[in-house]
C-alpha cells in the first residue's frame, strides 16, 4: 500500500496542474517542508500552514500573504488515501479562484497513487509466478510453505498431474515487438485456462499446465495465433 507521494510523482503532478490552471502549486510533507513545487525557490522551505493542515487533517485557506511563516494566500488541502494522510497540496492564489484546482490536483494524485498500487500488485503476482515456475522446472528446493501459499493463491492443485510447457521465440523474431507477443500469449493462456506461466529472458515462455489440458491442443491453438517454435 502506498503511504506517501514520492518527489518525482509530486513534481509531475504540480507541473501538469499548473499547465492547466496557471497557478503555482506545492506539495508539503507532514513536517511542513515543501518537497515539490512549480516555484523551484520554494522547494525545501518551511510552510507553516501546510504543517498545520497536515497535523489537523483539515483544509486551511489563507487570504493574505506572509500572515504565517513561508505562506502565501491560497488553499492547503490534505490528501488522504485508505485513511492515511499522504501529503498536503497547496495552491497559491485567491481561495475562491484556486479552490477547484486544489480538488483537481487531489483527484489526479489519488488516481496516480491507485495506478501505482495496481502496477505494484501486478509486479508482485508476476514475481510469484516466476518463482513457482522456475523452482519447479529446475527442481530447486524452495521454501515449501511459501510455494504452497503461491499455488493456493493461483488456485493450482498441487496433487494433480501436470506438464511443463516451454515456448521458444524464433531467433528471427524482432524482440522490439516482445511486449505485443507477451500480451497475445497471456490472452491465449487465459482463454485456455493456464494461470501459471512466466517469461524467461531472452526468448522463452515457461508454463505449468494441468495434464488434462493436453499439450498438443495448447500447441495447436498457439501456433494458430502466434508465430513461434515450441518444444
Amino acid at each position: 500500500m502506498v503511504t506517501s507521494v514520492d518527489n518525482l510523482l509530486a513534481q509531475q503532478i504540480v507541473n501538469t496542474v499548473k499547465d492547466f490552471c496557471g497557478y503555482d502549486i506545492n506539495f508539503i510533507n507532514r513536517t511542513g517542508i515543501i518537497f515539490a513545487s512549480t516555484n523551484p525557490a520554494r522547494i525545501g522551505t518551511f510552510h507553516e500552514i501546510g504543517k498545520r493542515a497536515a497535523a489537523s487533517g483539515n483544509t486551511i485557506e489563507v487570504t493574505q500573504d506572509d500572515t504565517f511563516t513561508g505562506t502565501q494566500q491560497g488553499i492547503n488541502l490534505p490528501i488522504y488515501h485508505n485513511g492515511r494522510m499522504l501529503a498536503v497540496i497547496g495552491i497559491t492564489g485567491k481561495p475562491d479562484e484556486v479552490r477547484k484546482y486544489a480538488y483537481l490536483a487531489e483527484r489526479i494524485t489519488i488516481l496516480l497513487i491507485r495506478e501505482q498500487e495496481i502496477n505494484a500488485f501486478s509486479r508482485s503476482q508476476s514475481d510469484k509466478k516466476h518463482f513457482v515456475v522456475t523452482a519447479l522446472m529446475r527442481e530447486e528446493k524452495p521454501d515449501r510453505e511459501y510455494l504452497t501459499e503461491c499455488l493456493k493463491e493461483f488456485k493450482i492443485d498441487p496433487n494433480s498431474p501436470k506438464r511443463f510447457l516451454i515456448l521458444q521465440v524464433n531467433s528471427r523474431y524482432n524482440l522490439v515487438n516482445l511486449s505485443l507477443l507477451e500480451q497475445k500469449i497471456h490472452q491465449l493462456f487465459t482463454q485456455i485456462g493456464i494461470t501459471l506461466f512466466t517469461f524467461s529472458y531472452p526468448r522463452e515462455f515457461l508454463a505449468v499446465i494441468e495434464e488434462s489440458i493436453g499439450v498438443q491442443g495448447v500447441q495447436t491453438r498457439l501456433k494458430r495465433n502466434v508465430r513461434f517454435e515450441s518444444k
